[in-house]
Formats: structure tokens, sequence, C-alpha cells
């Protein structure tokens, strides 16, 4: 048998799409590669036989599986019969059989020999016994003899979910029949629990079948699978800190964390750090029922053991005195839990936490006071001491803080963090500085574990306690850093203002603020010069201070200020910044010179040095554990992508970044991917979706000043109206951010793309002197900057003016202009709007062929984009040209690449490998496709491209 594991595969929400057919349902999620291996199955079995074990514990989602491949089944129009038994059917006769045959025994019957049509009507209970059976052979020959009728018509699925519930009449009746499936087009679909179901394994491993049967062993979730199960599920994003400890309760099984999902949203109260999880009383009667049937010693050692981190045979011996191997010999029997040499483990977290439970309170304290004194690790020994003391206590205080930086220095921030607040909360309250220290320790610590709401919490906790003064100045400086991630970034700018006011002469103090308020400032889209002037001074405090780690973070700033200021590239001062910037605390990668650097090579449309800056970011991040830095790189990642013409991986980029940023719960920068998927969706022409992205990411904005993020979004709402032709409605909102841009003093064309819509616009609403006025400030800051894609834009932008002036030749020559222009930048959407408008200007000259040539090639480019809206005015010129329709079966050049891939048998992974693309996108391009050339299925797929193949070249 060939073992089939996955790891839980990557996100995907909607857990992807194996193929059109394998159109996986909302709620599963995290399973990309099982549900590939679903559709190769049944790719196989369109040929012969084929067969599939999906093996899970309880609750893995095995059965959402199973049911995820029957409805693929149905939809490629395979015959299914199916039947799902039920631990109470196992003394019932025939009771699956029955199942899988009742819906199709009308057609069945009158095909099969009267010996196996009457065995099956006995079985069936439609006719009575004239004797008594004293075999099941002539049901099993009838079962077989009827799924080869059934594929003599097409592919035939037998499906049955929970194996290990078959009843025993039917399991003999399934076994002779699926040993002596041989050729037919018959598949097998199980699911079946770890050892359950043994009976028919045999039949599937018949040496005489050409192919093996696959087990498809199903893993536990990652976290971020889980977490975006509660929220689809349940409507709530837990904060990463309960989401890891469900994660961790759970055992990755998305039943059980569902259960204790559904238990905390009931919870009236929040579960404080080291409190045992709520589970309900229908999961905990499931795992205690195992536990509760072991002898009294077993259930001791179990205590003693989930009570460990690390639980091993010889720290038991030390915890209980007697001999812990033979006390644990009937909980290994019982597969509640297993040895590996000298360690101890449970078969699953819930019956850890149910060995745990059944101890009192009072038990517990006693027996983490004996394990704390056994135990060598200062984080667990900590944790030991925390759960065994019942009230403040220095000594204890001070061992959890030496645990919480144990866990920070193994990079476990989220441990660090709950640690740290135990360490402060059991601090007696008359060592107020104690407190104080220990509030700020626990602050850095969830600033890194991207927990901003409780740094903020903690924070505003130890300010109430704090004097005014430097000390102050330097905790109004950190919940300002708390709140410049992602939660409010005016607030922000007011508390770094608040705590320079309060640093005195310390210029480390002040260096830190004032860089502080250059990013805030920014992020407000302040005036360039007044970002500029707080970097600067952020530079020369933290030089004369001796801080790289600010002055580098002070000088990137400062560099990318000239550049958005229309000075030049600025190269010398960001390479500066750089080569001073410390390997170690050099801030978050999303505010360090590499940043800078990067976000400066996408302004000035040099995409591959930015992607590889950004992906570089984002590695940086994700090692650090920093997630809002992630969120903001895969962001940036987007937008340059989307500029690339890439907007399929736009779109993913910004999945990525939501499942990480609300589980952060960071509101601004969940605005800001908000905004980028409009900006996607509204050039797509997806009308409802870009609209409701765009207006979620308003609001958001709105109620954490973000004011960078509105700015995108009034972009996409502004080209969705225009697309739409609505320009009063799109100047509406591109003219507000126009003039924002002009008002920051931003002269940087990369930052101002969205100029040339509004020119658009106003064109079309007949204000032509406000158009050229905004040419002009265009054009200048393109000649100033000689950006190839700003001329290019202000060349096209020329070309509307001058053609609702009525100087149709000086419109022709503009666009030309244009379009030779775009003919090197790497931004293929508005090279084919230039097409479209040379080619619509070509028309009204009677330019009839160099019109169609124009408006044929930018038709390609906007549907090879997605451009739907695009594609279709487009169409319309062409119209009225005459002539032939663009096909609408053809592919673009990446389709083609893919469907040639798909074709000589690659899976989606590797074709996602092979091109530099995500999974999910190599399953868009095959979802548009199969209805393109007329297939339902790779097989089609296959045999369409063979064809092709031998009948001449590519189309």
């Amino acid at each position: 048998m060939i073992d089939y594991e996955s790891a839980g595969g990557a996100t995907s929400h909607g857990g992807g799409r194996a193929s059109s057919a394998l159109d996986a349902p909302d709620q599963i999620v995290g399973r990309v590669s099982e549900l590939d291996a679903i559709h190769r199955f049944l790719e196989r079995v369109s040929h012969g036989p084929g067969f599939l074990i999906i093996e899970g514990e309880a609750g893995i989602g095995k059965s959402t599986l199973w049911a995820a491949g029957v409805d693929a089944a149905e939809r490629l129009d395979y015959r299914v019969v199916s039947a799902r038994p039920a631990e109470i059917e196992t003394h019932l006769s025939f009771a699956a059989v029955a199942d899988l045959i009742a819906p199709v025994v009308d057609e069945i019957l009158p095909v099969l020999p009267a010996p196996q049509r009457r065995a099956l009507e006995v079985a069936l209970l439609l006719s009575e016994p004239e004797e008594a059976v004293s075999e099941d052979r002539p049901v099993a020959a009838a079962l077989l003899g009827a799924l080869g009728w059934l594929s003599n018509q097409g592919p035939v699925i037998l499906a049955i979910d929970d194996v290990q519930w078959l009843d025993a009449s039917s399991a003999a009746v399934l076994e002779f029949a699926l040993r002596r499936v041989r050729d037919e087009r018959i598949g097998a679909l199980l699911s079946v629990r770890p050892g359950g179901g043994m009976s028919l394994w045999p039949s599937l491993q018949d040496p005489l079948r050409k192919r093996a049967p696959t087990r498809l062993k199903i893993r536990p979730l990652q976290i971020s699978a889980i977490h975006a199960i509660l929220r689809n599920e349940l409507g709530v994003a837990f904060a990463r800190p309960v989401l890891s400890r469900i994660h961790e309760a759970s055992g990755g099984n998305p039943f059980f964390a569902l259960e204790l999902g559904h238990a905390l949203e009931r919870r009236e109260t929040q579960v404080e750090p080291g409190d045992p999880l709520p589970v309900p009383a229908e999961l905990r009667t499931l795992v205690t029922d195992r536990i509760a049937v072991l002898p009294a010693e077993t259930r001791e050692a179990l205590l003693v053991a989930s009570a460990l981190s690390r639980p091993t045979l010889a720290l038991l011996r030390e915890a209980i005195g007697s001999d812990a191997e033979s006390s644990l010999a009937p909980a290994f029997e019982a597969k509640v839990a297993k040895r590996d040499e000298d360690k101890i483990s449970f078969a699953h977290p819930l019956l850890s936490h149910a060995a745990y439970s059944q101890a009192s309170l009072q038990q517990r304290r006693e027996l983490h006071r004996r394990l704390a004194a056994l135990v060598t690790d200062p984080e667990e020994r900590a944790r030991h001491l925390a759960i065994a003391i019942e009230g403040p206590d220095e000594e204890i205080a001070l061992a959890l803080e030496k645990g919480a930086q144990s866990a920070y220095s193994r990079g476990a921030t989220h441990a660090a963090a709950e640690l740290c607040e135990r360490a402060r909360r059991l601090t007696p309250s008359e060592n107020v500085e104690e407190v104080r220290r220990r509030g700020k320790t626990e602050a850095e610590y969830r600033i890194l574990a991207a927990d901003s709401a409780g740094a903020r919490d903690v924070l505003e906790e130890v300010i109430a306690l704090e004097p005014s003064g430097p000390d102050r100045a330097d905790l109004l400086r950190r919940l300002a850093d708390a709140y410049v991630y992602g939660v409010d970034w005016r607030s922000c700018a007011d508390l770094y203002r608040l705590a320079l006011e309060e640093t005195g002469a310390d210029d480390v103090l002040q260096a830190k603020c004032e860089v502080g308020l250059a990013i805030a400032s920014q992020l407000l889209e302040a005036p360039v010069q007044e970002v500029q002037a707080h970097a600067r001074a952020a530079s020369d405090l933290a030089e004369r201070a001796g801080d790289r780690g600010v002055l580098a973070i002070g000088l990137g700033i400062q560099a990318f200020s000239e550049l958005l200021l229309g000075r030049g590239r600025p190269w010398a001062l960001i390479e500066q910044a750089r080569a001073i910037q410390p390997e170690s605390d050099g801030g978050p990668p999303i505010v360090r010179p590499d940043f800078w650097l990067a976000h400066m090579h996408a302004l000035v449309d040099e995409f591959e040095p930015a992607l590889a800056g950004y992906e570089e970011g984002c590695r940086q991040a994700l090692h650090r554990g920093d997630e809002v830095s992630q969120g903001w790189f895969l962001a940036r990642m987007s937008q340059l992508a989307f500029l690339a013409g890439a907007w399929e991986d736009a779109l993913d980029y910004v999945e990525a970044g939501e499942d990480i940023l609300i589980q952060a719960g960071q509101p601004a920068n969940m605005a800001f991917l908000l905004a980028s998927r409009a900006l996607v969706e509204s050039h797509f022409g997806r009308v409802e979706s870009a609209r409701r992205s765009a207006e979620e990411a308003l609001a958001l904005s709105e109620r954490t000043n973000a004011v960078l993020v509105r700015k995108i979004a009034a972009w996409a709402l502004g080209h969705l109206a225009l697309s739409l032709r609505d320009p009063a409605a799109a100047h509406a909102h591109l003219g507000t951010i126009v003039a924002e841009t002009r008002a920051a003093g931003i002269r940087e064309p990369g930052e101002m793309r969205f100029f040339a819509d509004d020119i658009e616009a106003l064109v079309a609403l007949g204000q032509l002197d406000e158009a050229a006025s905004t040419l002009s400030v265009y054009e200048e800051c393109a000649v100033a900057a000689n950006r190839l894609s700003a001329l290019a834009a202000a060349a096209g932008s020329r070309g509307m003016i001058a053609q609702a002036s009525g100087d149709l030749q000086a419109a022709l020559e503009a666009f030309r202009d244009s379009a030779l222009r775009y003919q090197t930048v790497p931004i293929p959407f508005e090279r084919a709007r230039t097409l479209l408008a040379l080619g619509s200007a070509s028309l009204r000259a009677r330019q009839k062929r160099a019109a169609r040539e124009s408006l044929q090639e930018a038709h390609a480019a906007f549907e090879q984009l997605g451009a739907k809206v695009w594609a279709a005015r487009t169409q319309d010129e062409l119209t009225r040209i005459g002539g032939r329709k663009p096909s609408d079966g053809s592919l673009t050049q990446r389709e083609r690449r893919v469907a040639e891939l798909v074709a000589e048998g690659y899976t989606n992974q590797e074709v996602a490998t092979a091109l530099s693309i995500t999974v999910r996108t190599v399953e868009g391009h095959l979802s548009r496709i199969y209805p393109k050339l007329g297939v339902r299925s790779r097989t089609g797929l296959v045999r369409l491209l063979a064809g092709e193949a031998k009948a001449g070249p590519h189309r």
C-alpha cells in the first residue's frame, strides 16, 4: 500500500481546489494536498480501478474530505454508491450493503442472474428467504455484478465513510467483491479510523492489480488553518495567545478545536495564563471515560505525566516513588499514552487534559510543588511554582521572570509574555518598581508576539503608576510603539509627542521618540518635509548617543523622504544606512533600511529587486516571529504583483496576510490588506467584492486614522467607478487623494500612479482645464524623475485631453508615444489601456487596420490579466470595426503553460514551483482552462492537448 502522509497542507481559504470538479466547500481549510490526492484518485478511476483510504482520528476531518470526494465524483458524472455506517449498526446484517445498493436496486435487479438477484433481494429484505442462507457469497457476487454493470456505463465510486463501523456481513461481501475488481472503472473511497476496517485491507492489496491502493493519513492542522476554521464557523478571531492554546489542546484536530472555541465563546470571563481551557461536557466525557477505567496507580502516574511538559520515566519515578513503568503499562495497553525509550507522551493532548482535570485544585498545587523541586529547566520550574502558589510572592515572581527570559531566548515570545504577566501579578504590591519593570518587559514580549492589545493594556496599567519624567516618557514611547503596530496611527503620533515632552536630556530616548514620530507621520501622510525633519532629528540624536539601530532607521527614512520629494534617487544615503544597521536590535524588519530600499525600488519600477527585498524582509519577520512585519510585507508584495500583472498572486499575498493579522488584532494593517485586495479586485472588474473590500478598508482606516490606507481604498473605488463609466464618482474619490498627495509635497511619480485615472475622469466630465492642471503637475514630476512609466502615463493623459479638445492628430501622436514607452515598462495593464485609447482614436480617424491591431492587442492583454470590464469595453470597440471576434476559448500565455505542464503529468504543486506561482493560482488557472477548452478534468485536458500535438503546433 502507498502511504500518502500529509502535514496538514498550506492554509488556503476554502481549502483550495484540486480541479474544477473538486470545488472544495468553505469548511475545508488547510487541506490542499489531501484534496489533490483525492483528485488524482478520481482521475485514476477514469482509466481503471483505484482505491483510496482516508485515515485519521475522530474529528480530524476525514469525513469532510470523504464527502468532498463524493461531491467531486458526482460533479464528474461518475456513478456514486455510498454508505455511512454508524457504530450502533455493527450488529445489523447487510446494513451497509443495503445503503450502497438501495438507490440503484431497480436498475440492477433486472440485469443480474437469477441466483444473484434472489440472494440480493433476500439480503435487502425485499423478499422472504425460501431456505436458510449459509454464506454471503451469492450476495457478494451480486454486488460485484452490480458494480460491473454500472461501470460499463461510466466510472463508479463505491464510497464508505467510517469503515470501522461496517457490519460483519457487509464487510465480508465487500472484501469478496473488491478483491475481484480487475480492469473495471471502479473506485473505492473509504474513510477509517487508525486500525479500523482491517478485514478489507487484503482485498485492496491484491497483487494481481497494477496499482496499489493509496492510504491518505490525515495529519493535524496547522495553527493558521485552525484559526480559519474558528473564524469561519464561530465568527470569532481569538487573540494569538489563546489561539495557540486552543491549537495545542486540540492537537490540531478541527472538531476538538471548534468544541473548545465554543466553550471559550460561551465563557463570560477570560482564561488566565496557566488556567486549563474550558472543555465542554460532551467532549470531556469522550476523553475522561478512557482515563476513568484505568487502575488508580495508573491514573496517578498519568496525572504526574500530564503536569510535566516533558515527562520521562525517570521524572515519574522520582515524583511517585514507585515503579512508573509498571504503573503506566495499562495506559500503554489502552493507547492512552505511549513510550519512546524514556520519554512518555499522551496519545492526544485532550487525554492529558483529562488526566490533569481529575485532580482537585489542592492536589494539583501540591503536585506542582513537588515537581518544581525535581525539574531543572527554569521555564518549567517557574510554571510549577506559579501554579503551586496561592498569593503574591517575590521569590516565585523572580523565578517566573527568569523562566520568561529563558522562553524569550528560545524565541517563544508568547510563552515569555505569559510567564512575565504571571510574574508581574505575583509581585507584592509594595514592590512598585518591580511591578513597573516587569510590566515594561511583558509589554516588549507582547509586542514581539504581535499581541499589541495585550501590550497596550499592561502599559496603560504601568503608566498609571509612573511619575512624570524620563521613565514615564519611555513607557509612553513603548505604548506608542504598541499603537503604531496597526492599531491607531494618530494616537501613536500623539503619544510620541507626549513622550518627547518628558524625555529630559536622554538622547537615546529622544531619538527613539523622534524616529517613531517620523514613521507615524509617514503613515499619516503628513507633509514629507515634516517626516524628514523628524527622521533627521532622530539620526542626529542617535549618532550623538551611539545608537546605530535608530541611526540606521533614521537615515533610511531620510533617504525615502528624499525620493518622495522628487530629489532623485538617494542610493548613497540608503546604502550608508544599510552599512551601519546592526544585525540585531535594529528594529522590526518593516522599518529597517533594507525595507526602505525595497520600497524605493518598487516606486521606481525596479520590480525584481523590490520583490527580493520584500521576500527577504518577510523571511526575517518569520524568523523573528514578527507577524505585523509579515503582514505589511505581504501587502507590499501584493501591490507589486498587481502592478506587474500577476493579479491572482496579488490576492494570494493578501489572503496570507489577512490570516496573520486577524489573529494578531491589527485593524489598521488589516485595512491596508483590504485596500490592497480592493485595488486588485477593482481591476479584475469584481464589482461587489471590490466595493465591499474598499468600504471595509475605509471604515477601518477611519477608526484607526490610517490615512495611507484611505488613499489606496479611494484609488480602488475611483478606478472601479471609472471602469463602470461613472466619471463623477471616480473623480469624487480620486480628486481628494490627488489633492492630499500634492498637499503632502509628494513629487515621486511612483506614489502618484492614480493621477492618470483622475485625469481620465476629468476629461470624461468635460473639465479639461482641471485635467490639464493635474497633468501639468504629474508630467513635471515625471520629467524631473525621468521615469518611463510616468512619462508613458502622462503621454496617454495628454492624448485624452487632445482628443476631447478635438485635436485627433495630436491625440494619436500622444497615444503612440505612450504605447511606445510602455513597451519596456513592466506594467501590462496600463499599456493595454493605452492600446485601447489608441485603437479607439484610430477608429475615429478611420484608420481601421491600425485600430483593429491596437484593439486586438489590448483585448488579448486584458483577457490575459483577467480585466473583464476592460476586455468588454475593448470588444465593444472591435465590434464597431466588424470582422472576426477574438476566440473566447483561447488561452492566455500563462494558462497555456499551466495546461501543458498538467498534461505532462505535473501535480498542482509541481506546476506552481515550476512557474514560481502559488498552488491557489494554478487552481484558479485550471478553473478557467477547463471551460475554455470544453473539458471537465485533467484526463480531458491530456487527451485534448495530445490531439493538438498530433495535429500541429499549439494555437
